[in-house]
């Protein structure tokens, strides 16, 4: 919010560094106190080690979220290219359950794109409610077919 109003350096970046210095002073002073100094040493390794792994984790994401960000038809493009092979490919040898795996982790995807709103999800939802569509008149086919069958060929004695 802050940074939207361009009052992030002026207003909230001063009083946040002064409070994050003072909180971090009297935890560490805390810490050495509770603890000899191989055991403070080892807990400061353990937090520089978790703050590195989450810096590096949200910079992954942020620069995920930029780079799809920056051609977002291009996404929804190759997301459609592969789903259709898939889809093409699950009407062969995929079950209902590894289809769905499928589409979850598909849609993983969805998340770090920013412009999206109704008119986004709304495709993608129709193309799963053909699919669904799809399969059961695909069943009520081949019900229907069997039963057509079955009753071509009846015999009458007279």
């Amino acid at each position: 919010m802050f940074g939207n109003l361009r009052q992030y350096d002026s207003i909230f970046k001063p009083k946040f560094i002064f409070a994050t210095s003072k909180f971090y002073s009297i935890k560490a002073a805390s810490k050495f106190e509770e603890t000899d100094l191989p055991g403070y040493i080892a807990y400061s390794n353990t937090d520089d080690l978790k703050l590195f792994y989450d810096l590096l984790r949200d910079f992954e994401k942020d620069a995920s979220s930029y780079f799809i960000n920056t051609r977002p038809n291009k996404l929804a493009e190759l997301i459609a290219k592969y789903m259709g092979t898939k889809m093409r490919a699950a009407n062969k040898s995929y079950n209902d359950a590894d289809f769905d795996k499928l589409m979850d982790r598909t849609i993983l995807l969805f998340q770090f794109i920013q412009e999206r709103g109704a008119g986004f999800t709304l495709k993608l939802e129709g193309m799963s409610r053909d699919m669904d569509i799809s399969k059961d008149t695909l069943q009520a086919l081949r019900t229907g077919t069997k039963e057509l069958e079955a009753s071509m060929f009846e015999a009458f004695v007279l």
